[in-house]
């Protein structure tokens, strides 16, 4: 990963709210796409590892710090909206775009 990218996103964790800072710390240590991120359930969370769900369904591991984190989240999914379904794509696109971070530009530098 270049350090621009990461940079802008640690520099940026300690000023967003929870939910964001969680968000971004998925997005990041996964590379899932915005689809796959809102749809990820607290049933999808095993241990050190998540499955995600899209076109194709994977096991990604992740850290144990942010492992730790999502098994804090309650209720059904771990990016839920105010009606307690997942949030949207938009809304996290919204998010992203306030804080000048394009999902691609993540998802690019976690797979490489």
């Amino acid at each position: 990963m270049t350090t621009n990218i990461v940079q802008r996103i640690q520099e940026l964790l300690p000023r967003v709210d929870t939910r964001t800072a969680i968000l971004l710390r998925t997005l990041l240590e996964t590379g899932v796409k915005t689809g796959e991120l809102v749809k990820l359930q607290t049933a999808d969370l095993n241990e050190t590892t998540l499955i995600v769900r899209g076109k194709h369904t994977r096991a990604v591991t992740i850290s144990q710090k942010l492992a730790a984190t999502l098994s804090k989240q309650q209720g059904r999914f771990f990016f839920p909206s105010r009606n307690r379904v997942h949030m949207s794509e938009e809304r996290v696109r919204q998010l992203l775009k306030k804080h000048n971070i394009k999902p691609r530009e993540i998802r690019k530098e976690v797979l490489q």
